[in-house]
């Protein structure tokens, strides 16, 4: 029973790291087809490389979404946001120039590269599908780093302005994503997806009238008792506070 418990963790885990990754693929091809967009008008010699490194991103953005149909897990919740956040920021590195998306793309690909390398640590030996997945992609995503550092200025400002942004912003995604997914099966798996944790605290009530209703049961309003009776009735017979997270009826 432990082990099959053990199990199925490992799986979680793998699910949330592809399901994470995926649409972080979603949100880097959203940023090169922004920044293809503006770069015809402001840089038109990027445009070709753009373009290689998107049919990089829509490669890897497959061999993720095939591993999630095989394991039956549905996309990652923040796969639109990161697509819509991805799109905005490559239209506006793009409208900024050359520099701007050299500097956008070692940014990404810096924090993309640290996190699959992390990924591929915990995933060793427990599961081993995601970490072919993962592996998969590590090879383009440093050639998109190391080629987009070269046409770095060196001292620029946009490398000094945006690199500290982009990375911070890019981090910010990846770890919302994963706590999402986090949160969400946890709630399922404790059988809490019913309520929020703040309307259970708000509901468990400790009332005077324990024989009826228990001292820790969800307080329910009787069949026969009219859907609108009068507030202050309710009020004259009882006062509240709240201690240790607990909302108790006196």
């Amino acid at each position: 029973m432990k082990m099959t418990a053990q199990s199925e963790n490992t799986n979680e885990l793998g699910d949330r790291i592809i399901k994470v990754d995926h649409a972080g693929e979603h949100g880097a091809i959203c940023i090169y087809s922004g920044q293809i967009f503006m770069a015809r008008l402001t840089a038109r010699d990027l445009v070709s490389e753009l373009s290689e490194f998107r049919s990089h991103e829509l490669r890897h953005r497959l061999i993720f979404r095939s591993e999630l149909q095989r394991r039956g897990k549905p996309r990652c919740r923040s796969y639109w946001f990161c697509g819509l956040g991805g799109y905005a920021l490559g239209l506006l590195t793009g409208l900024l120039g050359r520099h701007a998306i050299a500097a956008t793309t070692v940014a990404v690909e810096g924090v993309v590269l640290r996190h699959l390398e992390e990924q591929i640590a915990k995933l060793q030996n427990i599961d081993p599908a995601a970490v072919a997945a993962v592996s998969g992609i590590v090879a383009e995503e440093r050639q998109h780093h190391e080629r987009s550092a070269a046409r770095v200025q060196p001292g620029g400002i946009w490398s000094k302005v945006l690199t500290p942004i982009v990375a911070a912003s890019t981090e910010t995604v990846i770890w919302l994503g994963a706590c999402r997914a986090l949160v969400v099966e946890s709630r399922i798996r404790l059988g809490a997806d019913r309520f929020s944790p703040v309307r259970r605290s708000i509901v468990i009530l400790w009332t005077k009238n324990r024989r009826k209703y228990g001292p820790l049961r969800r307080i329910r309003r009787p069949a026969n008792q009219a859907r609108q009776a009068p507030r202050h009735a309710l009020m004259m017979h009882s006062q509240s506070f709240i201690s240790d997270g607990i909302v108790r009826r006196l």
